[in-house]
């Protein structure tokens, strides 16, 4: 069974003391030494998450890689302002930490057919207009503005083809001033990301952020590319690091370096003395996490303007961000990409139940099911893909159907998604709750109006990512559900089609708090 992130992390050992043993305690540190002077509530609003997203973005690129400059908010809603903080007051990069609470709202319109078919059955509402807010909406804002930024501006990204799907910095000899912008709001917003969601910025590269907060050199540590990103270290363990032991003439290793290092001769790596072997494994090192050689990168237009974006100033004693973290980043950054989902069993520990009702005759019927509903969870977490795939066959293309079928984390990544609001498992100390409750007339009601037979039809669950919790509805149907569910592995049951419903992604995300 893998290890838990926890244990993960571990394989890193930090050689001073660490300031932070979590992300959540630098937001902490932050808090106190900023609300003395707390000048009010900073607000990012939306039509949709990835309207919030947008907006957040053109609020940040406003400030034109200065710390000082006043944003403003493009976009506006009936003339008021997408982005802004209370009374009206200047936002800057260098005064941002002094509002609180941030707050994020995406208001939403859509109809019950569209939140049911086309954004993953967890979005709720009616035909009229509803309001998601909340901690769960603030991390998928922020993991969806780190997204658009990576994907849709200005090819910042580099995808280091490391079979990990992170994304480094594109470098470039010939960089304009848009492009550069959109790298240091990149660098803003995974500073944000980090202190606001507790979590590394994936697809964002933990070497990266490392090299941002602690120099270039810095990455070149095996035991940290481990615990940090252990596909690309079970590369970089090819090459021996003890300069006694020479260099294998070894296939893999040979297209390592060919594939890493442009014009690499691999009979000059063999021969090269002992005295070079340091200086090979940093070229290594930071070609294969990086993407280019260190000079290139460090000096690279990019890079500078990244790491200016993510160095906010968030006072105290210690008011730029990169110096706060000098002694933590390695043990944050490792023990928040340990959680990234490679394994259903990955969450199993993470799961806890429990039976939300005023019927005391429910409340003990439901207890006595609590391990029955268990295994049918875990169960449903074991599959690969969609259930019942007949189902969907018409609402995803048939690349995306067949991808998803072999997929065996689908399942566990999107649970995990749709509960918390980011792409990886919770911090130390967080769980993952499953709720059965029974006031299936006043929840489903609500949530659902008439679309649905309230007792006769499987009720989607619903979600909130703020609480990291899944609400599933005990209505009738459900009941015969659960009582099918114990079957062998690989059989479609309609209890993995009411789990499916809430979890399954058919178009853009949408949170309850």
């Amino acid at each position: 069974m893998p290890l838990a992130p926890e244990e993960i992390a571990l394989g890193y050992q930090s050689s001073e003391p660490v300031a932070f043993l979590d992300f959540k305690k630098l937001e902490d540190h932050i808090h106190v030494n900023r609300l003395g002077d707390s000048m009010g509530y900073f607000k990012i609003t939306g039509e949709t998450v990835a309207d919030a997203a947008l907006n957040l973005i053109e609020f940040v690129k406003s400030a034109n890689q200065d710390h000082s400059t006043p944003m403003t908010s493009m976009a506006t809603i009936n003339g008021d302002q997408k982005v802004y903080a209370e009374n009206g007051q200047q936002v800057t990069l260098s005064n941002m930490f002094r509002f609180h609470p941030w707050t994020v709202r995406a208001q939403v319109v859509q109809s019950i057919f569209e939140c049911v078919m086309l954004t993953t059955f967890h979005c709720s509402g009616g035909a009229n207009q509803f309001d998601v807010t909340g901690g769960g909406v603030m991390r998928e804002v922020l993991m969806e503005a780190v997204n658009l930024l990576v994907t849709h501006e200005a090819g910042i990204a580099y995808d280091l083809s490391n079979d990990d799907s992170y994304l480094s910095l594109r470098v470039s000899d010939f960089v304009s001033e848009s492009t550069l912008n959109s790298a240091f709001t990149l660098g803003v917003i995974c500073a944000m990301f980090m202190i606001k969601a507790h979590a590394g910025p994936d697809p964002v590269s933990p070497s990266l952020l490392q090299a941002a907060i602690g120099g270039v050199e810095s990455i070149v540590n095996f035991p940290w590319v481990h615990a940090a990103n252990k596909q690309a270290a079970q590369v970089l363990a090819l090459l021996p690091v003890d300069a006694a032991v020479p260099i294998p003439d070894n296939q893999d290793l040979n297209f390592l370096f060919q594939s890493r290092i442009p014009n690499c001769r691999f009979s000059d790596i063999r021969t090269a003395p002992s005295t070079e072997r340091q200086t090979i494994q940093r070229a290594l090192y930071i070609h294969t996490l990086l993407g280019t050689s260190q000079r290139a990168f460090a000096e690279s237009k990019e890079f500078q303007a990244f790491q200016n974006g993510l160095n906010l100033y968030i006072g105290g004693t210690t008011p730029s961000l990169i110096d706060a973290l000098q002694s933590s980043s390695k043990h944050l950054l490792a023990q928040s990409y340990a959680r990234r989902i490679h394994s259903p069993f990955q969450i199993m520990g993470k799961l806890c139940f429990a039976v939300k009702s005023r019927n005391e005759e429910f409340m003990q019927e439901m207890e006595t099911k609590l391990p029955d509903v268990e295994l049918a969870v875990k169960r449903y977490l074991l599959g690969s893909g969609h259930p019942f795939p007949q189902r969907v066959a018409g609402l995803l293309d048939a690349d995306t159907l067949a991808r998803d079928r072999q997929d065996t984390v689908y399942r566990a990544q999107r649970l995990v998604k749709v509960m918390t609001g980011l792409s990886m498992l919770p911090p130390a100390g967080r769980t993952l709750l499953i709720t059965i409750r029974d006031d299936v007339a006043t929840m489903g009601g609500a949530r659902f109006g008439t679309s649905y037979d309230l007792e006769g039809d499987l009720l989607p669950p619903i979600s909130h990512s703020c609480l990291y919790e899944l609400e599933l509805l005990a209505n009738r149907r459900f009941m015969l559900a659960l009582g099918t569910s114990n079957v062998p592995l690989g059989e479609d049951t309609e209890f993995d089609w009411v789990m499916h419903m809430g979890v399954m992604e058919l178009g853009s995300d949408g949170y309850n708090a």
